[in-house]
């Protein structure tokens, strides 16, 4: 007799597993040929729920084998499947820990090197280095991705960087964890170090001039420190920013915590609870930065502002703001003392007689042409 594919939700049991792999794949239907299967006195359900439990289990094998050859065979085709699909494979990857290694194989996302979607596989073929570790950035868009502070240090380096722009893909990468022996990590956790080469150059290398000394630097974050007690938890000078003041690091997932938003919502309307104290890390370099140094020991309220504002911006990159309308009043002081100006007389000296005249003679010539 013909036996389907069960894709109703089942309490969970031994055979957990196989149903809720046939569940991921609801998106097929179809019919399996099988010898016949014992029923129970009603005539309505299979007895043997094992066997269709194997039955279940082959089947979806076969069917991500087929979608591999298929990836394979054509790429196009299958991208354009995928665009419309992918969800239920990524599904899969978050609840399927036994074929999470196959359906990782099936996943696409966008990367930092040019030329469209790229898989896990294409993406550690490229990777040259030593680093084995797979990195990705979750960014609402491509434009904000590149302009990402998470990102300026691969673009230094010239390493490529996956790109993610839903919250289920982030959700996806930290149940992954791990491809063909490579952890996969977030931007933010990237540390690409310095060979000995490298190490040799920046040794010769003259800090620049515009940077911070050692010693403005450490002044700077123990004022810091001090300001924001609540807010912060340490402050390290980084060398991994390029055009940005600074970052937040080790600090909890965005995608995670809209996530949690989501669900505190529709559980009982509450709110999230604050951020903890974020460790921030400078760019002593950035002309911010220098700036800041200099208006704390001269202006402690601008500067003040100034460091609460740093360190939103760096919250707002990392996508942990919550509610950006709180900075509004902040920003407004802010406007208000960047366009102060002291209104002073300006001091004119008299103009002589002869003066006078030629300038009087150069209106009377210039209104004449006007006429003509």
């Amino acid at each position: 007799m013909a036996a389907t594919l069960s894709t109703r939700r089942h309490r969970r049991s031994p055979l957990h597993r196989h149903r809720e792999s046939a569940r991921r794949c609801r998106f097929v239907k179809g019919v399996v040929d099988s010898e016949d299967l014992p029923l129970s006195i009603s005539r309505e359900k299979s007895q043997d729920k094992r066997l269709l439990a194997k039955i279940q289990d082959v089947v979806v094998r076969k069917l991500l084998r087929y979608l591999q050859d298929q990836a394979k065979k054509d790429r196009d085709k299958y991208l354009k499947w995928y665009q419309e699909f992918n969800m239920f494979l990524k599904e899969g990857a978050c609840h399927d820990a036994s074929r999470r290694t196959e359906v990782a194989k099936l996943l696409y996302f966008d990367s930092s090197k040019e030329g469209g979607l790229t898989s896990l596989d294409e993406y550690v073929g490229r990777d040259a280095s030593d680093d084995e570790k797979i990195y990705y950035l979750h960014a609402p868009t491509r434009e904000l991705a590149l302009a990402s502070p998470y990102y300026e240090q691969f673009k230094k380096n010239k390493r490529e960087c996956l790109f993610v722009y839903n919250a289920i893909d982030d959700f996806v990468m930290s149940n992954l964890r791990e491809h063909n022996g490579r952890q996969i990590v977030t931007a933010e956790a990237a540390d690409f170090g310095s060979t000995d080469e490298k190490e040799e150059e920046k040794e010769d290398k003259a800090p620049s001039a515009d940077a911070l000394s050692t010693a403005d630097s450490d002044k700077l974050k123990a004022w810091l420190l001090a300001t924001l007690p609540e807010r912060l938890e340490s402050v390290e000078a980084t060398d991994k920013l390029v055009s940005s003041p600074a970052v937040v690091v080790d600090a909890e997932s965005g995608a995670m915590r809209r996530m949690m938003a989501m669900v505190a919502q529709q559980a009982d309307g509450g709110a999230l609870p604050p951020l903890p104290p974020q460790k921030l890390r400078l760019n002593v370099s950035h002309p911010v930065v220098v700036a800041l140094a200099q208006a704390s020991t001269k202006d402690e309220a601008r500067a003040t502002a100034a460091a609460h504002q740093l360190l939103d911006n760096a919250i707002v990159a990392a996508g942990l703001m919550d509610d950006p309308r709180t900075m509004l009043p902040r920003l407004n002081k802010l406007l208000e003392l960047a366009l102060k100006v002291e209104s002073q007389p300006v001091e004119t000296e008299p103009l002589s007689r002869t003066e006078a005249l030629e300038k009087g003679e150069a209106r009377k010539e210039a209104a004449e042409a006007m006429d003509k």
